[in-house]
Order: structure tokens, then C-alpha cells, then sequence
């Protein structure tokens, strides 16, 4: 069931399914920039993967629900919001690119929305899946849900060309990277188990950032992966998406 978030507008519900996983998804409208958000319920799950030293120890985490944009922010919608081109240009529906952590911030403060916690991130990105992909762990499938290195002709694409994952979430692997609110940590121990964002890191001025980007082989294209750069770098395969907590 629905219901009413100030500031955003209901604008219906919609079944998603993927990798044998469907959810009836709430989905609303930004009242200020128009941006579709879709409501991720509240859950539980285990974060992390056994695959790499960075994404362990496995540990559950059990979030609140909240909204995250159906799509990563494009550069239309970055135009609209700040007045300015970003620093790699294209088609206004291509995922918004070469923008700082710090310039995200800065945007966030002015419309009312945020960047996802890594937590919230991976959550949304698994959509009920344990696999290593939303779409299960059979990477030959990889091309009908992210542009990657084997597909994208390492470039960007327009955003929700391929298909989406069970929480009507689309390019959440591929395209580009995605800026979290976390600072980054060698690892999970010591997590937050609330899906908080973690800050703090031995490095503050260390974002994370999650999903992989249009040159990333299928390694770095998975729901586990992560990784991180400096808060004040402009780089052109990372960009973002909004999500929003008070919900």
C-alpha cells in the first residue's frame, strides 16, 4: 500500500520482476524536480560477498524503507537543478558524469534529496536477490541489463535502455559509477547494521562508489563491488542517483 511523502507526489503502483524475484513497487515523483523515485520497503539482508577482503565480513543489515530514483541522475535533470552543464557533456539523457562528491553535496542541500548510503545502495541494487548479479549469477545475461565493457563501446547510453531489476531500478550496474554518502573503509568490520551511512573512514575525503561504469569488466559490475575516489574528483564514468530518507 501506498502512502503519502511530503514533498513527493504517488503516482502508482507497478509489478517488476527479475531473476524469478517480483515486487509491487509505490512509485512517486519529485514534486520540486520531477525526478520518478521508486519506495524500496524495509528489510533485512546480507551485505557483502566472501569474493574480495573489501567486501567482507558478511553482515546482515536491516534498513528502514526509503525512495530511490528509478534511473541516475542524467544531465538534463543536473542542468535544470544547478543551471550548469557538468564537466562531460552529451545527450541530455545520458547519466549526469564528471561531477564531484562535493558538487553533489551542494546540489543535494538545495533540492531536499541525497545520495544513498552504501548500505541503502546495495540493498536497492539486490532487490531481494543474493546472487551476483539482480539478475542472478549468469554473466552472459549482463548485456540485457548493463551497459559494460563487452557492450557499452565504452561509452555512455541514455538512462533505462535495458531492463530493470525487481525493484523497478534501472542501471544499477554498468553505465557509471555511483557516488555514495559513506567514506570509504578497508572493509566491513565495525559496519553499521542499521544501513546508516559509515563515516569516518581512515581517509574522510574518500568517497565510495558502487555499481561499476561503462568500461568495467563484469568483475567490477556486480552488486558486491566497491570502490572509491577523492571527494573533489571529476571523473567521466562516475556519476549518481538520489534517494531519499524521510520516508
Amino acid at each position: 500500500m501506498s502512502h503519502r511523502i511530503p514533498g513527493f507526489t504517488f503516482t502508482g503502483l507497478r509489478l517488476y520482476e527479475c531473476a524469478g524475484i517480483s515486487h509491487t513497487v509505490a512509485e512517486y515523483r519529485h514534486d520540486e524536480t520531477g525526478i520518478e523515485f521508486n519506495l524500496i520497503p524495509g528489510g533485512s539482508f546480507m551485505m557483502g560477498s566472501t569474493a574480495r577482503e573489501e567486501e567482507q565480513p558478511v553482515h546482515r543489515v536491516t534498513l528502514d524503507p526509503f525512495l530511490m530514483a528509478k534511473y541516475e541522475c542524467t544531465i538534463g535533470q543536473w542542468k535544470a537543478m544547478t543551471g550548469q552543464f557538468p564537466g562531460y557533456r552529451g545527450n541530455l539523457n545520458f547519466p549526469v558524469s564528471a561531477v564531484t562528491w562535493n558538487e553533489v553535496q551542494q546540489c543535494a542541500s538545495r533540492v531536499g534529496l541525497e545520495l544513498p548510503s552504501e548500505a541503502q545502495w546495495e540493498y536497492a541494487c539486490r532487490a531481494g536477490t543474493g546472487s551476483t548479479f539482480y539478475f542472478g549469477d549468469d554473466e552472459v545475461l549482463m548485456s540485457r541489463y548493463a551497459w559494460y565493457a563487452y557492450s557499452s563501446k565504452w561509452r555512455k547510453h541514455p538512462v533505462g535502455q535495458l531492463k530493470p531489476n525487481a525493484f523497478g531500478l534501472y542501471d544499477m550496474l554498468g553505465n557509471v559509477w555511483e557516488w555514495c554518502r559513506d567514506t570509504f573503509h578497508d572493509n566491513y568490520a565495525g559496519a553499521p547494521s542499521d544501513g546508516r551511512a559509515w563515516l569516518g573512514g581512515e581517509d574522510d575525503g574518500l568517497r565510495i562508489m558502487r555499481g561499476g561504469g561503462f568500461g568495467s569488466h563484469e568483475g567490477l559490475c556486480n552488486c558486491s563491488v566497491r570502490d572509491a575516489d577523492g571527494q573533489g574528483e571529476e571523473l567521466e564514468s562516475v556519476g549518481f542517483r538520489w534517494s531519499y530518507s524521510n520516508v
